[in-house]
């Protein structure tokens, strides 16, 4: 059997044959003894490394099943309830297993600040294009003040938003979907929605909704086992092969056909200034189109989810807790007037109205979990280990409904950051965390902010009359993701 030769040299040196004599048998015995050292001291700090890595426990948590590990453990519905009570039992961090994909639960902003926003690099997994992303992208919708560009859009689609629902106050669900679909389209795209049944909302509304699907943990048994990825379509069981086909064209239709749009009106010589239209402008290469048209879709989908849930979040919270409603409507009397219709340039004016959007985000959580993340590399976080490969989970509505930050959690309460010591602001919250922050956030914000305060200056929100009794509305959350 060939040896290595490392090996031979000492199968040599210990071989039966006369030992050399002199200087050379001393240094023979020298550089065997000095290499059997370095050898032996290299194995100690091998030892060393690997011994530090498992010096580090993993997050605690429930104890599992073999093979399923904690699969029954969590439900598929409001998951982040049950991600929540593990927070309370094992702290701000906490681990599960599911067929074999460690999921590792962070339920605090300090947590979740130190994993996904501080070491955001290790558990990000997505190139940072600093022309696309820091030069294009911050210029147009980075700040608020950048934003402000699109604000006269806002502006107007909320004044129709309020004609339409005095007319029909029954479809107030519809009309919030409409006018956050126009406001989107027209900021991201330059398109002028159809009143009814537009063709590109409805495919950001199914996408949005195959999103919330797929991106909850447990929704998939592929997820736990991806070899399941090679079954035959026929297959008993295997009908998630078919649905990923449908919801990939789905996701390719709403990149693809907003885009053309876009590229088909600029070559008329027709196009509304947009974000799109913007960043296309004067020519890009291959790579920065696609990046153009992905965060695009980005911007709409996140916007849209975003504003759709909060302004219907935000009527249920007027129905519910009236006095909110008669504080803010008596600051936009005092520092609007009834002459006119409240404006972005009074925002800085109108502390309650803001304080009101800040508390709409954290009561009535848009996206409960944040998209997970998952570790490229060993991440360290006080004490404990998350291995690379480890899903992350930021678990934004436990954040937001911590008794010890939020007291009252289930309280709407816009007082809360108005104190002289104010609480969190939701904001750093609940548009996700790190490199995986909404795009569209600054819109969605902006959105939000127009919304509440068109609609306090000209409407009494009040309880649905039913048979002469007022009908107290159902609160309810449902599941979400952002970024």
């Amino acid at each position: 059997m060939k040896q290595v030769p490392y090996l031979d040299r000492y199968t040599d040196i210990s071989s039966p044959s006369p030992p050399p004599s002199g200087s050379s048998a001393s240094m023979a015995k020298t550089i065997s003894f000095v290499d059997v050292c370095l050898f032996a001291a290299g194995l100690y700090v091998v030892k060393r490394l690997v011994g530090s890595r498992r010096s580090n426990p993993l997050p605690p948590g429930p104890t599992g099943w073999p093979v399923i590990g904690n699969l029954f453990q969590i439900s598929s519905e409001k998951n982040w309830e049950d991600f929540a009570a593990l927070g309370r039992k094992y702290g701000d961090i906490s681990t599960i297993s599911i067929l074999g994909t460690r999921y590792v639960v962070l339920n605090s902003y300090e947590a979740i600040s130190a994993v996904l926003e501080k070491q955001s690099s290790k558990c990000s997994n997505r190139p940072h294009l600093t022309m696309a992303s820091d030069l294009h992208f911050n210029r147009l919708f980075g700040t608020r003040s950048s934003t402000a560009a699109f604000n006269s859009i806002g502006e107007e689609e909320t004044r129709r938003f309020v004609c339409k629902l005095l007319r029909t106050p029954e479809d107030l669900v519809d009309h919030i979907r409409s006018t956050a679909g126009a406001i989107i389209f027209e900021v991201t795209y330059g398109y002028t929605v159809q009143e009814e049944k537009d063709p590109f909302v409805e495919l950001v509304e199914k996408v949005m909704a195959i999103g919330s699907l797929i991106a909850t943990p447990g929704a998939f048994l592929v997820d736990f086992i991806p070899s399941l990825r090679y079954l035959p379509e026929w297959f008993p069981g295997a009908s998630f092969l078919r649905d990923a086909k449908k919801y990939n064209q789905l996701l390719m239709d709403s990149v693809l056909k907003p885009h053309q749009y876009v590229v088909d009106q600029m070559t008329a010589g027709s196009a509304i200034p947009s974000f799109s239209s913007t960043l296309l402008e004067g020519g890009v290469s291959p790579e920065e189109e696609d990046v153009i048209m992905w965060t695009s879709l980005n911007v709409s989908l996140g916007a849209s989810d975003t504003v759709i849930s909060a302004i219907h979040s935000f009527f249920l919270a007027m129905i519910l807790f009236p006095e909110v409603q008669a504080k803010a409507q008596a600051e936009l009397d005092a520092v609007v007037g009834s002459e006119r219709l409240p404006s972005f340039n009074d925002r800085d004016s109108l502390p309650y109205i803001n304080a009101i959007c800040k508390e709409v985000l954290r009561w009535h959580t848009v996206a409960p979990l944040a998209m997970p993340h998952v570790a490229t590399e060993d991440i360290y976080y006080n004490g404990f280990l998350i291995p690379q490969g480890s899903c992350i989970i930021g678990n934004s509505w436990a954040v937001l409904h911590d008794e010890s930050t939020y007291p009252d959690p289930e309280v709407f309460c816009p007082e809360r950051f108005l104190a002289e010591t104010p609480q969190l602001d939701p904001q750093n919250v609940c548009f996700g965390f790190g490199r995986r922050i909404c795009p569209g956030f600054h819109l969605a914000e902006a959105s939000l902010f127009i919304s509440v305060a068109v609609s306090l200056a000209t409407l009494v929100i009040s309880k649905e009359v039913v048979d002469g009794v007022p009908v107290t509305p159902s609160l309810d959350v449902t599941s979400g993701t952002v970024s």
